[in-house]
């Protein structure tokens, strides 16, 4: 059992105030609970003020300033009345990691009246021995100890878990907006069911009503002509008109059963578009003209009359 010593020190000094408050007197103590401790143990600094009318106590906080102590923790401090002084005290816990003739450094304590600070007063340094833990090396080594693996709680997992859920949700939203945006760019035309040259001649009278080559737009007017009609002929005659060029077209519907008047229409309309587009010419305005009244008369002409759809 260690001895308790107790190191005090006193300070007496007197504030100068206005002389109707009078002279104060104030004195400061610190000791130790153990002059004597082994390294890694603990020792507590307590600091007791004593005055004779209220002060306000700036008490130092812990610091690692404090070596070759360190503080662990300091306690609230604590404050008495008596009929004739005030008691102020607060305690530190200092734990020692050197050993030899080590000593508590002094410490500063200010004191403040009416919020501004009229004086400090010095703890005394404090000598403390702390010596080395005695090893008995005369007994046996003992063996390592295994390690000892304690269970974990669910709860320490809790923000791996929100995590792995929240990708999940990210990797769902991520997948649906794909699949969305690929339907919806993959989602089938509709389809119009009407007979091939219904669809041709209402293309054609849209066009007509767009003024195209009235606009100067020649080469826009009949290119359209031109498309319209070749997909009149794939959707009537099952022939790659779209893909074909001018002659390849004119050599397969040659070999359909068309008359030569549908024929010659038919490469007047690919001829004048092959002239606008490839060649750069210019048709008259009778041409223009001319063009729009043989693609429908080509049309009407081939197009599938209702007796050869009954039989």
């Amino acid at each position: 059992m260690h001895s308790v010593v107790r190191h005090t020190a006193i300070g007496v000094f007197f504030l100068m105030l206005p002389l109707y408050l009078g002279a104060q007197k104030v004195s400061l103590s610190a000791s130790v609970d153990t002059a004597h401790l082994r390294i890694g143990e603990q020792v507590t600094l307590s600091l007791e003020l004593k005055s004779d009318t209220p002060l306000t106590v700036l008490w130092p906080p812990a610091s690692p300033e404090w070596a070759p102590f360190e503080p662990v923790r300091d306690s609230t401090f604590a404050e008495q009345v008596y009929p004739d002084s005030f008691v102020y005290r607060k305690d530190y816990i200092l734990a020692a990691f050197d050993s030899g003739q080590l000593r508590i450094p002094s410490l500063p304590v200010p004191l403040a009246i009416g919020g501004a600070t009229r004086d400090t007063l010095h703890t005394p340094e404090i000598p403390v021995t702390v010596d080395f833990i005695e090893v008995d090396t005369s007994a046996a080594y003992r063996p390592i100890k295994p390690l000892i693996r304690f269970p974990r709680a669910w709860t320490e997992y809790l923000l791996w878990y929100i995590g792995v859920l929240l990708l999940l949700v990210l990797a769902a939203l991520i997948w649906w907006w794909k699949k969305r945006k690929k339907s919806a760019t993959e989602a089938p035309e509709k389809v119009d069911t009407r007979p091939a040259h219904v669809i041709a001649l209402e293309k054609l009278e849209k066009l007509e009503m767009e003024s195209l080559w009235q606009k100067g737009e020649v080469k826009e007017y009949h290119d359209r002509v031109s498309d319209i009609v070749r997909e009149y002929i794939e959707k009537r005659f099952g022939i790659p008109a779209l893909e074909s060029t001018s002659n390849e077209l004119l050599t397969f519907m040659s070999k359909t059963d068309i008359r030569q008047r549908e024929l010659e229409n038919l490469k007047s309309i690919l001829t004048i578009a092959d002239i606008v587009k490839f060649a750069r010419g210019l048709p008259t305005r009778d041409q223009n003209v001319e063009v729009m009244e043989r693609a429908r008369a080509f049309i009407e002409e081939t197009k599938v009359r209702e007796e050869e759809v009954v039989s």
